[in-house]
């Protein structure tokens, strides 16, 4: 291999280490598990790879019948499945520390195109909108954004996988739906736990979920229908 060949290179996958995986998963939403953790042969990350460039250089659609090797990742998941409850107490821990903050063209007089990093925050944040209701506030926080659609992804997967930290989980997304200024973290609360409340397998019940969240949404002077709708909710 030529020095330019090496050069261009692709770097090696960093695969999230057993001790960081809850850490990791709270700070950026997602782990990468190494192919040996799966229980599956560490050659599929390369055919799936190999695949699925020659399927978008062909302009196919990229589907788990064109790659099958997908469909055997995605069931050999099942393994992280008892981190769930630690990762859902990691966010919930994130979001009782994390604040929002005035969005940055507002706190800093300037475009949102041109706004700059500040010892808070080094990502733009994006404007921050009331959409004229008393509740909300000009104000943002990725910390919370992101924390917010992790546990979105996390509870589709309904009640009991949750374990020992539905109850927290429950709770905090409740709060953020009655009393957070952010409504953008109110949008995601509530695809959050509409999720876990509708969103099951076969012969989970979350009865009790279901009724708490149609209170809270005609409590609430917004309300994410074009969210909502994925979990079988619809305006009355």
């Amino acid at each position: 291999m030529t020095a330019k060949e090496l050069s261009s290179a692709p770097a090696p996958l960093a695969y999230s280490e057993p001790e960081q995986l809850v850490q990791d998963f709270a700070s950026r939403g997602r782990v990468v598990l190494a192919p040996e953790s799966l229980g599956i042969p560490a050659a599929f990350h390369e055919r799936i790879y190999q695949r699925e460039k020659q399927a978008v250089g062909a302009g196919e659609r990229v589907t788990p019948e064109l790659i099958p090797d997908v469909l055997e990742v995605i069931n050999a998941l099942g393994v992280g499945r008892a981190l769930i409850p630690a990762c859902l107490e990691a966010l919930v821990q994130s979001l009782g520390r994390e604040g929002n903050r005035l969005a940055m063209d507002r706190a800093q007089g300037r475009s949102i195109k041109f706004v700059r990093p500040t010892d808070e925050c080094d990502v733009c944040e994006g404007g921050g909108v009331d959409f004229g209701f008393e509740q909300f506030k000009p104000v943002r926080s990725a910390v919370r954004e992101n924390a917010l659609w992790s546990m979105v992804i996390l509870c589709s997967h309904g009640t009991a996988i949750a374990g020992p930290a539905l109850k927290p989980t429950t709770q905090a997304l409740q709060e953020i739906i009655r009393s957070d200024e952010n409504a953008i973290c109110v949008g995601f609360a509530m695809d959050a736990l509409g999720r876990l409340a509708r969103l099951r397998p076969e012969g989970e019940t979350a009865s009790d979920l279901q009724t708490e969240v149609s209170a809270l949404l005609e409590e609430s002077p917004m309300r994410c229908w074009e969210s909502l709708a994925r979990s079988g909710l619809c305006p009355a």
